[in-house]
C-alpha cells in the first residue's frame, strides 16, 4: 500500500485537473497540491477579473501560471500568465491568488480574451 500510494502522487504530478490534487511534498512535509482553474473571458480594459478558486483552508499559493487565448476567430493566439507585455498589441496581465480567489488585471485592449490559471498551494493544516 505504501509504495502504490507513492506511485499515485507521482503520478498525480503529471496530471492537470480542475479537482484538487496532490502532487508532492512542500519543504516542511506538507502535501503540495495542483488545481487548474478555468476563469473564462477576461474583462478588457485595464480592469480586475476575478474568479473563486475553491480551495478551503489554503495557507500559501507556490506557484501562480497559466495562459490566456484571444478568442477571436481568425486569431487565437496565446499568451503565458503573467504577462508583463506583448510586442504586438502592447497587452500587460498581471496574475495574483489570495484564500479566497484568482484575479488577473489587464492593461487597456479591446481583445477579447480567455483565461486557464494553474495554482499550486499548501494548506494550513494536512
Amino acid at each position: 500500500n505504501t509504495y502504490l500510494s507513492e506511485l499515485q502522487v507521482k503520478l498525480a504530478g503529471y496530471e492537470y485537473s480542475r479537482d484538487e490534487q496532490v502532487i508532492g511534498k512542500w519543504i516542511d512535509g506538507r502535501n503540495l497540491y495542483r488545481k487548474v482553474i478555468m476563469v473564462g473571458n477576461i474583462k478588457p480594459n485595464a480592469t480586475e477579473t476575478t474568479m473563486p478558486h475553491g480551495v478551503e483552508n489554503i495557507d500559501r499559493v507556490i506557484h501562480l501560471y497559466g495562459s490566456a487565448r484571444n478568442t477571436n476567430l481568425d486569431s487565437r493566439f496565446t499568451i503565458g500568465l503573467p504577462c508583463p507585455s506583448v510586442k504586438s498589441g502592447n497587452v500587460a496581465m498581471s496574475l495574483q491568488a489570495n484564500d479566497e480567489k484568482i484575479m488577473i488585471y489587464t492593461s487597456q485592449t479591446s481583445t477579447p480574451y480567455s483565461a486557464i490559471v494553474v495554482m499550486e498551494y499548501i494548506k494550513k493544516s494536512d
